[in-house]
């Protein structure tokens, strides 16, 4: 009987939105227009520590690790994401999204 040999999954690529301004880069694992069946809808991205990340209303210091997660709260729909970081040296950039939320049917 043949032995089967595991084979290593295909790495999954998170899309990735990045934006530069002087030094300040800051990445974004998002879409700029993405679909969503279901909630939390978290937004995940990347930015030098001690930068001041605002989402929405939303408001945090990106802390040692470089990264930021902010959990987004989405109407049925159409919702816009505003998201703009700030260094401490006054460099800003800043993302607009749009995250449609259509919830999945539920089975009958």
């Amino acid at each position: 009987m043949p032995t089967l040999q595991p084979v290593p999954a295909e790495p999954t690529e998170r899309p990735v939105l990045e934006q530069t301004s002087g030094g300040l880069t800051v990445r974004l694992f998002a879409e700029e227009d993405v679909l969503v069946p279901t909630l939390p809808y978290t937004l995940e991205g990347q930015a030098p520590a001690g930068t001041v990340v605002s989402v929405n209303e939303a408001i945090l210091v990106v802390g040692e690790t470089a990264t930021f997660a902010v959990e987004v709260p989405l109407e049925e729909g159409p919702n816009l994401v505003e998201v703009i970081a700030s260094s401490p040296q006054g460099e800003e950039v800043s993302f607009l999204l749009t995250v449609t939320y259509e919830p999945t049917p539920e089975p009958v």
